[in-house]
């Protein structure tokens, strides 16, 4: 097991606004409640308790932009060597093992031709002093939901009496994904005479499982449409068999007079996978990279970019990428276990952790798994392709301020993920999820206590 490192953050600037905390204590605490207010007014619920952020984490400007740049590179050249591939289904297969008749279905000429396909990026990763740890490539994520939440996030920090007493321009330091997000879109749509029109694609199995989320999860896709209308896009939240291609070639949603500009993938999609024949008959329009004559944004060959593609890509020449002699970003030791390995799996279960490759969440962290789920959970993953095993890394340490009990502020030690969002190749915020200091956490679904705050890069 790792030993503990701290999260690379600018401590000047830390200690500079940990005074300015202490010394406007009262007036924080009162923005936290009436922010808190305010935003339940646009219907959005923020987390509370130790769970609302008080600052953001101050990283470097110019290793964030590296990250960015390099993965984005990274995904180019992996997109490349399977689009080499694109017409070998048994070699897609062995590399990429979807589940069984997924990439039969696919059109993955089109769908790793797509523009769309690398306009943003929303990784989930360790930062350390020396590199970023790519564990999770979260590819298909429902990016909608968490770059609204930094929204929120934001709005806070530009009314904070700690960053005003500081005289720090919030709107420098801090980039704003959703912001990102609206231009990524715009980029997208169709050339249209009137103002554009986005379909909003989440499967109906997957909305099932998303109303029964937190509320705030549906909370932040409807405030997201309002935001979207308001800078005069109209959105449309569709369903799979909503969405037709009329006999020119238009992509309509049913019941509409008007064709959309834009599909839009709001979840991961994975339940696509579940009845891959269906893209070939009533649900063939979304196999490739467009939906008539409009772009998918992003193309289900997304499918193929989760846990279980870390593998493959790991492997690629050119891996880890370097800036200099001093910082990398590197890809998490990943694999698909198999029998021969379930004896190193068993004896040396603190170092690894037991994931999902393709579909779902279940994640097992060896260090904090009773030794009996872990023999069950590796004897399905060593018998399938269903699991990976991924090398267990201690998330970096840092201190950040809580409000305990809603209006004592304290100083705890947690543990940091970084999730930087990537347009074009270009960091553009980030979101950064932690928890109070401990071995072993699983940050999705969220544990007691867990907060999510942004970066502030200098």
């Amino acid at each position: 097991m790792s030993r503990v490192a701290q999260l690379p953050e600018d401590q000047e600037r830390v200690r500079a606004f940990d005074q300015a905390l202490k010394r406007n204590r009262s007036a924080v605490v009162d923005l936290v409640h009436q922010h808190r207010a305010d935003w339940a007014g646009r219907k959005v619920t923020m987390l509370e308790r130790v769970g609302f952020p008080l600052r953001p984490f101050f990283l470097r400007s110019k290793q964030v932009g590296f990250i960015a740049s390099a993965l984005h590179d990274a995904f180019g050249k992996l997109f490349a060597r399977l689009a080499a591939h694109a017409g070998d289904r048994r070699w897609l297969q062995r590399n990429i093992p979807l589940a069984p008749g997924v990439w039969d279905v696919l059109d993955v000429k089109g769908g790793l031709s797509a523009d769309s396909l690398r306009k943003i990026l929303r990784p989930d990763g360790f930062l350390y002093p020396d590199k970023y740890l790519l564990t999770e490539i979260n590819f298909g994520n429902g990016i909608i939901v968490s770059n609204t939440y930094t929204e929120g996030v934001f709005d806070f920090f530009a009314r904070s009496p700690a960053f005003r007493a500081l005289g720090w321009d919030v709107d420098a330091g801090i980039q704003r994904p959703f912001l990102g997000y609206v231009q990524m879109i715009r980029s997208l749509v169709r050339p249209s005479t009137g103002r554009p029109r986005v379909a909003l694609l989440a499967h109906s199995y997957e909305w099932d499982t998303i109303l029964g989320y937190p509320r705030r999860v549906v909370q932040q896709i409807n405030y997201a449409r309002k935001r979207l209308k308001a800078d005069g896009i109209d959105t449309f939240l569709v369903h799979e068999t909503d969405i037709t291609v009329d006999a020119r070639g238009k992509a309509r949603i049913r019941g509409e007079r008007r064709p959309v500009d834009l599909v839009l993938m709001i979840t991961i999609g994975t339940s696509f996978m579940d009845e891959p024949h269906r893209l070939k008959s009533d649900l063939l329009p979304l196999r490739g990279a467009k939906v008539g004559d409009v772009r998918l944004a992003k193309p289900l060959v997304s499918l193929a970019f989760d846990k279980g593609t870390l593998p493959f890509f790991r492997a690629m020449k050119g891996l880890p990428l370097r800036d200099g002699k001093d910082f990398r970003v590197e890809i998490a030791e990943t694999m698909f276990p198999s029998a021969k390995h379930t004896a190193t799996l068993l004896n040396q279960q603190n170092d690894w952790v037991l994931k999902k490759a393709f579909d779902g969440k279940d994640t097992h962290v060896g260090v904090s798994t009773a030794g009996r789920l872990w023999k069950r959970v590796l004897d399905d993953a060593s018998h399938t392709k269903q699991y990976v095993a991924q090398r267990y890394a201690s998330m970096p340490r840092a201190r950040m301020p809580v409000l305990i009990d809603d209006k004592h502020l304290e100083w705890l030690d947690v543990r940091v993920e970084l999730s930087p969002f990537i347009f074009e190749g270009r960091f553009g915020g980030a979101l950064a999820r932690y928890a109070p200091d401990a071995e072993g956490l699983v940050l999705s679904p969220p544990p007691e206590g867990m907060g999510l705050t942004t970066a502030f890069t200098c």
